[in-house]
């Protein structure tokens, strides 16, 4: 059987190491030089967002086979709005490193690949489905998914994100939200290790060349002193297709609108249709109902994500001091 996946990142990574466990070894295309995304940053699993699963890494692993080792432990979240401040204690997730680091989430898999992967190729899934028996679409963006006319977008944010270099606690997720330099969006912190973090600022309705304002006007109102030694820009898609399979091509990840539309994170979902888009292939099963409950999951979170486009910098403060509460 010959299969072919377009995209390097994790998603791709993960369909090919399910097919290779099948004895199925794909031919992967990435357009870049390297696996995954150029440049480095922190990801998060957090478990409030995944409810009612516990413990995300372990349900990967018992459910998939796919097991990440975090790069720390999420035992503190500290939400911040313009006049608030809330710090929630527990066991509430994972920090898990990406892009190009060799520990990253996507690299840890990669490294025991046998599948034949093409650097630098920028190819039409329209050719290859006539080439291969199947293609999975796993290129993190929406293109493919709009030319089939299956798109429709929700979210359409501009990121800017830095390496930093400070003290941080390794088990410490700081949010922001600010509708003066974030509008709908969000800023985050996310720690490498105790001397590096990652910082994050998502802003939704503006151009792409507007974002540095933003990018500064929130290093100043937050009155952020880090020393800033990496940058990255890149545009934030989030939406949702049908069908997920057209003919003999699969939308995975990304690609396939399962992105988080709450914070974005796609480790979960990508890790998931992945997985089941292997397993359909192989078994010939209904790719559609195996990630019916992702999808709910997602719509759910996009009527949380409504509701909160909603407020303004007074309701974000209420939201924060409302989720600090007792029982909340």
């Amino acid at each position: 059987m010959k299969v072919a996946i377009i995209g390097g990142g994790l998603s791709g990574i993960v369909c090919a190491t399910q097919l290779e466990r099948f004895g199925i070894v794909p031919h992967i295309f990435e357009r870049n030089k390297d696996l995954a995304e150029p440049y480095r940053h922190v990801g998060a699993a957090l478990q409030i967002v995944l409810r009612p699963i516990k413990d995300p890494l372990k349900y990967l692993c018992q459910n998939y086979g796919i097991c990440f080792e975090p790069s720390g432990l999420v035992k503190k979240v500290v939400h911040k709005s313009p006049s608030a401040c809330t710090t929630i204690t527990g066991n509430l997730g994972y920090f898990l490193q990406r892009g190009a680091v060799p520990n990253s989430a996507g690299n840890q898999l990669a490294k025991n690949l046998k599948s034949k992967i093409h650097f630098n190729k920028d190819v039409d899934y329209r050719k290859l489905k006539r080439k291969y028996d199947y293609v999975v679409v796993a290129s993190g963006y929406p293109s493919e998914a709009e030319q089939e006319g299956i798109w429709k977008n929700v979210i359409k944010m501009v990121v800017k994100g830095a390496v930093v270099k400070g003290n941080f606690p390794t088990d410490t997720f700081n949010v922001w939200i600010n509708k003066d330099y974030c509008k709908s969006g969000y800023a985050y912190l996310a720690p490498f290790n105790e001397k590096e973090a990652c910082l994050v600022l998502a802003v939704d309705g503006i151009k792409t060349d507007e974002i540095d304002k933003y990018w500064d006007m929130f290093i100043k109102t937050e009155n952020l002193h880090y020393k800033m030694i990496e940058y990255f820009n890149r545009i934030h898609y989030s939406g949702f297709i049908y069908p997920h399979k057209v003919d003999n091509v699969y939308f995975i990840g990304n690609a396939g609108g399962c992105l988080d539309p709450l914070l974005g994170f796609g480790i979960f979902p990508s890790v998931v249709t992945a997985s089941e888009a292997a397993k359909s292939i192989v078994y010939k099963t209904d790719y559609e109902s195996h990630i019916k409950e992702l999808i709910g999951l997602n719509k759910k979170l996009l009527e949380f994500r409504k509701a909160f486009n909603m407020l303004d910098n007074k309701g974000y403060d209420l939201l924060i001091k409302l989720i600090g509460l007792p029982g909340v």
